[in-house]
């Protein structure tokens, strides 16, 4: 006992350390007992955490093919192709009413479309050849006329514009030397755009009744087809041009390559271009083609949306790749029946043509040298002549101005054009192929005919019974297969009398007015 008074008086003087010890203790203990479980479960979740991110890295890179994959990838495939299609045929009947011919051609050109017509002999395609060159004159014709020029001989029209052979350059054809068939497309393709884009001047200028009044005065030139009419963009980007393909026999042996053409030469074709051809901007589709053009106008300086409006919404899918505007080099004069006018001072000094003004001539005797005027002999640039301006009347002088100004002969100072400004245009014209054919639809399963909807069956044989007392069957009347029996109400009348039963029962009564049953 006395030892273990001492032992409590020790642990009781010292009771503080013995706290301290235990409580330095159990945390021991405790992460002996508890870092088992917890390590385990710490291993548990990263493992998990790996194999999820695992199996993410592998989508990736990429969709993951499986069973599934390729039906669907394929059924995909066809919806895109199908909704392609759709819009390729729905671009196509667009464009589709200008691609007009001859009357006298148009039918087998639309029929053999630009390949060589199968099972057709050579000399049925050399005749519809020469009869195409013959009507090609009239053809070009009507195209010029479609936006009303400016007659200078006999004083009519809306638009100034150079003559026909120098604004739309025509093939020169002949029936001694016909063209090749690619020769007859590329032209025709060609005069399609030019008609394209008058035709869009014509809307712009839809409710002009003369010069005075329309929005475009005057065409100074239209380049189509050729490195000329190629924008910056396209060039900076390198897209090259490429030559409309021939089209040949394919049972006759290949022409020699004619004399002057990139073949012959050997130089690349945009330095050594063809002239009887037409160079489309280098596409890999095999939906359309890319045509470049160039038109430089004499336009209204506050209705040039307009034009970039109807340019937008050609049937023919255009697009405005460049635009520039400037004042015009020379001062705007309206067209007078008996004159020639001088085109070659605009759209950046056209080249010189026969039967034109010279270009370094300027309206009133005022002669041009690189784009800059000289005064008239006496007139000191800039110099004052000493004349009391406030004591003029303006409106006489305005008016005296419009009327010389209707006479080129005498230069005035006052423009009353001033608002015309030169626009020209870079831009590229999408030709469409014709589309693919619609696949046929696969027939479907033959079904039994069902009954049409709203038609009843038909009505079935009432199957006859046997009648008591050996009575005779009476035959049925016949039914319509086409309509069901109508019901009708059954008037009241009085019970007829039973027919014997053949158990021997009586009948039961039945109320007054009630129909049997």
């Amino acid at each position: 006992m006395d030892q273990l008074k001492d032992i409590l008086k020790q642990a009781i003087k010292y009771r503080f350390w013995i706290a301290v010890g235990l409580s330095a203790l159990l945390p021991i203990v405790a992460y002996l007992v508890g870092s088992g479980a917890v390590k385990a479960k710490a291993e548990t979740q990263t493992k998990a955490i790996t194999d999820a991110d695992s199996g993410v890295k592998q989508y990736t890179s990429g969709t993951v093919p499986n069973r599934q994959y390729k039906p669907i990838v394929e059924e995909k495939k066809a919806e895109l192709v199908k909704d392609v299609n759709a819009s390729w045929k729905k671009l196509y009947s667009r464009q589709a009413p200008l691609l007009t011919w001859p009357k006298n051609v148009e039918e087998r050109f639309r029929t053999w479309e630009r390949k060589w017509p199968e099972d057709v002999d050579a000399g049925a395609v050399q005749q519809a050849i020469i009869e195409y060159v013959e009507s090609y004159p009239k053809f070009v014709t009507e195209v010029y006329q479609s936006f009303q020029p400016f007659d200078l001989m006999e004083g009519t029209g809306i638009v100034s514009a150079p003559l026909e052979a120098a604004l739309l350059r025509p093939y020169p054809f002949t029936i001694e030397n016909p063209p090749e068939l690619g020769q007859v497309w590329a032209a025709q393709e060609r005069l399609w755009t030019q008609r394209t884009i008058l035709e869009v001047i014509t809307q712009v200028n839809q409710n002009a009744k003369s010069w005075d009044n329309a929005i475009i005065k005057q065409i100074n030139l239209l380049e189509v087809g050729n490195s000329a009419a190629q924008d910056q963009n396209s060039i900076a980007k390198g897209e090259t041009l490429n030559e409309a393909p021939a089209i040949v026999n394919p049972t006759a042996p290949p022409p020699p390559p004619k004399e002057g053409t990139a073949e012959a030469s050997g130089s690349s074709p945009i330095m050594q271009q063809n002239s009887d051809s037409v160079y489309y901007i280098n596409n890999p589709s095999t939906q359309f083609k890319v045509l470049p053009f160039e038109l430089s106008v004499l336009i209204e300086q506050d209705k040039i949306q307009d034009l970039l409006i109807a340019m937008e919404n050609s049937p023919m899918a255009v697009q405005v790749m460049e635009f520039e505007m400037s004042k015009p080099s020379t001062r705007v004069t309206k067209p007078v029946k008996g004159q020639n006018m001088n085109y070659g001072e605009y759209a950046g000094g056209m080249a010189f043509m026969p039967g034109m003004q010279s270009p370094m001539m300027a309206p009133g005797g005022m002669m041009a040298f690189g784009g800059t005027r000289m005064a008239p002999t006496g007139m000191a640039p800039g110099g004052r002549t000493g004349i009391d301006r406030r004591g003029v009347d303006q409106k006489k002088k305005r008016e005296e101005d419009e009327r010389l100004a209707s006479n080129v002969t005498v230069h005035t100072l006052h423009d009353p054009y001033y608002n015309i400004v030169e626009v020209t245009l870079f831009g590229q014209a999408r030709f469409y192929n014709p589309p693919p054919p619609e696949p046929a639809s696969e027939p479907s399963v033959a079904e039994a005919p069902a009954t049409p909807e709203g038609t009843p069956p038909a009505a079935e044989t009432p199957k006859a019974e046997a009648p008591a007392d050996g009575a005779p069957t009476p035959a049925p009347a016949p039914m319509p297969t086409s309509e069901a029996p109508k019901a009708e109400a059954p008037a009241p009348a009085p019970a007829p009398a039973p027919a014997p039963m053949p158990t021997g029962e009586a009948p039961k009564a039945e109320p007054a007015g009630t129909a049997p049953q």
